[in-house]
Order: C-alpha cells, then structure tokens, then sequence
C-alpha cells in the first residue's frame, strides 16, 4: 500500500492542485436538463432492437413516454446503435464506458435524432481493432436559467478545438483552446467555488470510426474559472486530433439533474483527495480499495438504490492510458461497489489515477 501511495502521489504530482487563492464566491447554480438518459448494454452480441437491461436505464423518456425503453442494436463487431425513444433533441452530448474484465475501451460515433428518437452509436476495441463489449451510455441536454443546487457544464468539440455544442449553468461561455496535437485546454467560466470541488468525465468521438481515447490530463481553477487539459490518442498512445465531449458537475448527476435523483455520489482515487472531488448526497463518506497494479474498487456508501449508473475517466498517467469498469457494480446493502481497471497503451492493468460517478433514477 506504501508503494501504491507513493506512486499515485507520483502521479498526482503532475496534477496543479494549488492554483490559485481560495475564492469567497458561492457556486454557481445549475438548470435541470431538458432531455437525459442513461443505459448498460450487458450483452456484446445483442439481437436487432434488444431491450437494454432494464435495471439500468431511466431517463425523461420515462415520462414523456409511459412504457417505452431504451434498445440496443449490434451493426457490425463492437459497433452498436442504441436508441433512446423520446429524447430527440440539440446542443446535447454523449458520455460511454467500457465494462469488460479484458482491456477494452469504447468511444462515440455519432449521435442524432430520427424524429422522436436520440440515436446514439457506440464503438467498441480491443487495441486498434472493433472488438466486442459490454457499455454504460449517458446522454444529457441542458438549457436555460439556472436553478437549484450545484452546477453543471458540457462541451463537445470538434479537432480544432471548435464548440459543436456547449452548456453553462452559470450562463458564461465556455472555452476552448487547441494547444497543440491532440491536446486542448477547455475553461468553464464562472464555475469555480476556489477548490476541486466536482468530478469530470471525457468521451472520445470519431466519425469515421477510428479507434481513439480521450482523458483528463489536468484540472486547475483560475479566478472564477475552472481549467481542464484534454489528450487523445490512436490505439498506440500517440496524440491525435478528433473530437470529444467532456463535462463538470458539482453536487448534480453527471447528467445534470438532481432532486431527483437525491442519491448519486462521485469520487477520484487520488491520495489525499481534496475534500470536494468526494461527494455524497447523503452524506455518507465514500472510499476506494486499490488492488496493484491498476484495480481499484470504488465505494459509495448508502445512495444504492434503484436503478443505477456509472461512468469513468482516467486522470492523468501518460498519453494513452485509460480506465474501464472491470464488470457491472454491485449494491450490497445501499452500498455501491464498482470494479475499475486502468491500462496502459498495451493492455495491461497500471495504476493510474481516475474519475468515478454514481447516480440512480431516483
């Protein structure tokens, strides 16, 4: 345990976790979003139209749509199109996990709107090829004033570094800079409370269905801003332009909602993690288990209930390295336990620092 101390404060090393001076100003407050929906694709191999495991999904469809469910299609090896009936809708964006006890990874190749219905195709790997797996989908789009507690911000961006669709629920723009191959610098304005506070996860999106991965390299704020270096890369960890979707919450879903649902939680795996990137709506202090090298076991205590959702992202490490969800989490009396494996560009199981949220439908 010494040993995985020292080399994830190695790792956070290469984190700037003291930017700047505290700031007095409150958080922001966030809108509840218009349209969102979260999924877990349990079968790689799924028939046309299969109905996504239904202890998993929810989303607003549930009630503009009384009955319907969220299906999954396999298109072709580790391509597949899930349809969200219901939540046709713009300025959106996608967040995927891989869920494989084998090193895969999972990325978006595009999401669009068949009159009523969000569809969204989901690519999977294993290295530089198409590859079977099992996923978790969100999707979320968020507008107007804000409202409520915490906040919530989303980009998607195209390689320049172009906003294809942007959300702020302090009503600031957000940002972002290309800094150079493969890499950009995104600023949520008006977002910071002067400490980590909130969890961040990053999707890669290929059109042409190259195989690509996106992570967090950094996270900082700077006045009233908070600062978030983006990488992606090929299969082989060299950096690569292409576009991706990253957003920020705070005391909210990853998808931006809250009340409900009132039970969600996030998490990083950084030693001696600043008191804000733990959160836990009911208060209940949360943990991880780390097992070298690479695995960890994510806790979130007392908020397991109902049906249920989990995204990750790798946060820091070398160019290339991703984490996954090892299998489906489990709720063991209220407490969610979730597997997570980070790799490193040749499959194999590395420490690495990460990204975790939680939330249920209710």
């Amino acid at each position: 345990m010494f040993a995985l101390r020292r080399r994830l404060l190695a790792l956070a090393g290469c984190l700037v976790l003291a930017a700047t001076v505290p700031l007095s100003a409150a958080p922001a407050q966030a809108a509840v979003p218009d349209v969102w929906a979260f999924a877990y694709s349990d079968n790689p191999a799924p028939a046309p139209g299969t109905v996504l495991n239904t202890n998993y999904q929810w989303g607003t469809f549930r009630t503009s749509c009384p009955g319907s469910w969220a299906t999954v299609t396999q298109v072709t090896t580790g391509k597949y199109q899930v349809k969200l009936p219901c939540s046709a809708s713009t300025n959106g964006i996608v967040h995927v996990t891989a869920v494989n006890d084998n090193a895969r990874y999972c990325e978006v190749e595009n999401w669009y709107d068949s009159g009523t219905t969000k569809l969204v195709t989901v690519l999977c790997f294993k290295g530089p090829s198409p590859d079977p797996s099992a996923f978790t989908v969100t999707y979320t789009r968020s507008s107007g004033a804000p409202g409520g507690v915490g906040a919530h911000a989303y980009v998607y961006s195209n390689p320049a570094g172009g906003l294809l669709a942007s959300y702020n629920s302090a009503g600031a723009a957000n940002t972002i800079t290309h800094t150079g191959t493969g890499k950009w610098e995104v600023k949520f304005s008006a977002l910071s409370t002067g400490a980590y506070d909130g969890d961040l996860q990053a999707t890669a999106v290929h059109p042409n269905d190259l195989p690509r991965r996106c992570k967090i390299d950094n996270w900082f704020y700077s006045g009233p801003d908070y600062r978030v270096p983006v990488s992606c890369t090929d299969p082989n960890g060299t950096l690569v332009d292409t576009w991706w979707t990253l957003s920020y919450h705070y005391k909210r879903s990853v998808f931006g909602a809250v009340s409900p649902p009132t039970r969600l939680a996030y998490q990083s795996n950084l030693v001696a993690a600043p008191p804000g990137s733990s959160y836990n709506s009911v208060g209940a202090p949360n943990s991880f288990v780390a097992a070298p090298p690479g695995r960890y076991t994510m806790k979130f205590n007392a908020v397991g209930v109902s049906r249920t959702h989990l995204q990750v992202t790798a946060l820091g490490g070398p160019p290339g390295f991703y984490c996954q969800l090892e299998k489906v989490w489990a709720n063991i009396g209220s407490t969610i336990s979730a597997p997570v494996i980070c790799y490193n560009n040749g499959g194999v199981p590395t420490d690495n620092l990460l990204f975790s949220t939680y939330t249920s439908e209710v």
